[in-house]
């Protein structure tokens, strides 16, 4: 059992606190922690710096902030028990402050957090056991070659042996799709596929199958290929519009050969003899009116000579042979109109038209010279009449061509159509050029492979190994099944569940508070279970602090039934445990702790025991501290009261005054620290409650006054009734109020000692006027305080 806090130093407000001359009662004698200990400390006066002291020995380590602070404990045992050795003892320590709440209720500080989840012992552990020993029986073990593990074994080796062939199988052909892929395809420039891949391959090859198709002949190949060694050429200009003329001109030809034209008076010599009959008519224009004499022989010519040629020569057949040479000068222009037609070159033309362009051609030539053959023809006949212009010719039969030039010309024309249009498809051409020629490879190389034998064997694999995964995971389930059948029954042998079960007991039972619990969930590292907390159905965010107080409370105390805990010899320190509470709350926490911690139970002789081995309470709660003053205890020896006093940054243990272990009322407080700072010897002595005079004489004055003059006026009116209208008296004690309870505008006062020697005065003046107001009422103060 632990005695007593023998010295604390450099510990938060705890400075250089000795036990011993601190903790004496009334004969001065030094006074030791009993079984049950209940502390009173305002706030911020080191309750919890206690609380932690004790908790260090629980831990085993000093706490973070105080690494340099020093502390011992005196007890039964004969360790030493300080900073130092924080381990050397056989104690079981529980304390609840809010250090406790930092590490297992992280979620009240960060929402995002959980709660450390424990155990409860469970009930009915032998039969739980005996199901337990059943279900491993079923599950058997793969080394005792038993069970379901081990026909599970079996089944994945045979299942792993199909898998591996399934695998070999898949690797084997995907190894030859990645080579023909990346070796063949990819680094083929005439692909343009820097990019082509695996899946590349087989999407060509999911192409290839839905649009069933022949290999390309090496012709197709090599036309394809050309096709994309092509570049942009120029537009070929549109052929000039053509209408043959040869049949119109034909016709007229033969009227003109056919025709008879006869001399005026015809010299028969000349019309017997053609060639002679021409020569005479061209030596007219170089002898008629320009020479005597024939330039032949040397003849004189005639007077009458002209006349009579003249009369051979006649208007008619001059005309005609006009005539004669205008039809000739036709075909000449149609002859000139064909040959100029098509003046074309192979060059020209992109190679997917060369072909048929070099068959047109061909074909125009042979066409064309048939057709300026039979012009050459028909016009030489003509000439033949124009020298023999009196006799009539022979018309020639000629073969017609003309609907052949014409098709061929517009076969001609269609075909640079085609070949111009062929510049603007150029690109997406050789681009549909390269896919049919990828395709017809990858074609080719899935023959060569005999990939749909391939793909066939695979998918039977693949049904296999399916199959008999099927039936692992089937009997895996079945083991996992009762694997968790067995983990559910040792939960309950050892159920973190159940902890969040007893705390939400506590949350209902003692609180009614019905909308916050806690649920146990599943801890995916740790393969044990964190705590959430809920409202409702959804998690719980945003608890006010008498919440996140209630849940952490109700969390402590079951957690005291863990299987950490339960049934060991507890030494328990609860720190403040109605923080941020209402009246009702404070009641419940009492009750809680009453029926869970200090209710003795009784043993088979009729004695009491109880559930620890020493119990501290520390609160600043008046109202806690007059129901702990109820709690059940192994008798008024072994229970103590203490009362924690800070002066500036130094606090100190003392045993708590009779007023407030017997009375425990706010009033009875006050009225004792106003009497104390009425005796002018505390000055020195007790100065600590002059630090606090201010806000004591203005709660103890609004209280007092309340009540002895209950009617609606204000403050000031009644302290100048109750100083019986002594204007100094009453602004003394205001001026006392505000400088001693506030520091916003007199924060340099906060900096100095309290120097005012009014206050032992005004506390007496106080202390004098209750008791000329009522004397008796006065005296009953005083016996409340312990002064008689």
């Amino acid at each position: 059992m632990i005695k007593k806090v023998k010295t604390i130093k450099d510990y938060a407000v705890f400075m250089n606190f000795d036990w011993d001359n601190s903790v004496r009662d009334k004969g001065n004698n030094i006074s030791e922690f009993k079984k049950v200990n209940i502390i009173y400390g305002r706030n911020y006066s080191g309750k919890t710096t206690l609380s932690r002291i004790f908790r260090s020995f629980e831990k085993g380590e000093l706490h973070e902030r105080y690494p340099n602070s020093k502390f011992e404990l005196k007890h039964t045992g004969t360790q030493l028990l300080n900073q130092a050795n924080l381990q050397n003892h056989n104690y079981t320590i529980r304390v609840y402050n809010k250090d406790f709440i930092a590490d297992n209720l992280k979620c009240l500080i960060n929402p995002e957090e959980s709660i450390e989840a424990f155990a409860i012992i469970g009930e009915e552990n032998v039969d739980i056991e005996k199901k337990i020993r059943e279900k491993e029986e079923e599950l058997g073990d793969e080394n005792s070659e038993t069970g379901l593990k081990h026909q599970l074994l079996i089944e994945e080796v045979k299942c792993g042996k199909k898998e591996d062939s399934y695998n070999e199988a898949s690797q084997s052909l995907e190894s030859k799709l990645r080579k023909k892929a990346n070796d063949d395809i990819k680094r083929n420039s005439l692909y343009e596929e820097v990019t082509y891949n695996i899946n590349s391959i087989k999407n060509d090859i999911e192409i290839i199958s839905k649009n069933p198709r022949h290999e390309l002949i090496e012709k197709d190949i090599s036309d394809k290929k050309a096709l994309l060694k092509e570049e942009t050429r120029k537009n070929i200009s549109s052929t000039t519009p053509f209408k043959p003329s040869f049949r119109d001109l034909f016709k007229k030809s033969k009227q003109l050969l056919k025709k008879q034209i006869k001399p005026s008076v015809p010299i028969l010599e000349l019309i017997n003899n053609a060639l002679l009959q021409e020569w005479v008519r061209e030596g007219i224009k170089y002898h008629k009116g320009k020479r005597e004499e024939c330039a032949f022989c040397g003849g004189k010519l005639s007077s009458g000579l002209w006349d009579k040629l003249e009369a051979h020569f006649n208007k008619e057949s001059e005309s005609f042979r006009e005539k004669i040479n205008f039809q000739i000068s036709l075909f000449e222009k149609e002859k000139e109109k064909v040959t100029k037609l098509i003046n074309l070159k192979k060059e020209d033309f992109y190679s997917t038209f060369l072909g048929e362009f070099e068959s047109k051609f061909n074909e125009w030539k042979v066409e064309s010279d048939k057709y300026i053959s039979s012009i050459d023809s028909i016009v030489k006949q003509l000439n033949k009449r124009e020298k023999d212009i009196f006799n009539t010719k022979k018309v020639i039969p000629l073969k017609d061509n003309t609907k052949k030039i014409i098709d061929l010309h517009a076969g001609i024309a269609e075909l640079i159509s085609k070949n111009n249009q062929k510049t603007i498809t150029l690109t997406q051409d050789q681009n549909d050029t390269r896919e049919e020629l990828r395709l017809n490879e990858v074609y080719r190389f899935i023959q060569d492979i005999d990939y749909c034998e391939e793909q066939k064997k695979i998918s039977g694999l693949k049904t296999e190994t399916q199959d008999l995964r099927r039936n692992v995971e089937s009997i895996g389930q079945k083991v996992t099944a009762i694997e968790n059948e067995i983990k559910i029954l040792k939960l309950k042998i050892k159920d973190e569940r159940r902890g969040a079960e007893k705390v939400n007991e506590y949350l209902n039972h003692y609180f009614g508070h019905e909308g916050l619990k806690l649920v146990a969930t599943e801890d995916e590292e740790s393969s044990g279970f964190k705590f959430k907390i809920i409202r409702g159905e959804e998690p719980a965010f945003n608890l006010s602090e008498g919440e996140c107080s209630l849940v952490a409370f109700c969390y402590f105390m079951a957690k005291l039934e863990d299987t950490e805990t339960k049934g060991k010899d507890l030494i328990i320190w609860i720190d403040d445990p109605v923080s941020s509470l209402d009246s009702n709350h404070v009641f419940f926490v009492f009750s809680l702790i009453e029926n869970v911690i200090t209710k003795p139970y009784k043993n088979e002789d009729g004695s009491n025991s109880f559930k620890y081995k020493q119990l501290f309470i520390s609160t600043h709660n008046l109202d806690f501290l007059k129901y702990l003053k109820k709690l059940s205890s192994p008798g008024s020896e072994k229970k103590e009261y203490f009362l924690i006093n800070r002066f500036t940054r130094n606090s100190r243990i003392i045993l708590m005054p009779d007023y407030l272990k017997d009375y425990i009322t706010e009033f009875n407080y006050l009225f004792h620290q106003i009497y104390r700072c009425s005796i002018v010897e505390n000055e020195t002595k007790e100065h600590d409650c002059f630090y606090n005079f201010g806000n004591n004489l203005r709660k103890f004055l609004e209280a007092y006054l309340f009540y002895r003059y209950p009617v609606n006026i204000g403050q000031k009116e009644k302290l100048n009734m109750f100083f019986s209208n002594d204007e100094l008296s009453v602004d003394l004690t205001n001026r006392i109020d505000n400088e001693l309870s506030h520091l916003a505008e007199i924060y340099d006062r906060s900096m100095r000692p309290i120097e005012i020697p009014e206050i032992p005065k005004l506390a007496r003046y106080v202390l004098n006027k209750i008791k000329e107001k009522d004397e008796e009422q006065y005296s009953a103060l005083l016996k409340s305080i312990g002064v008689e």
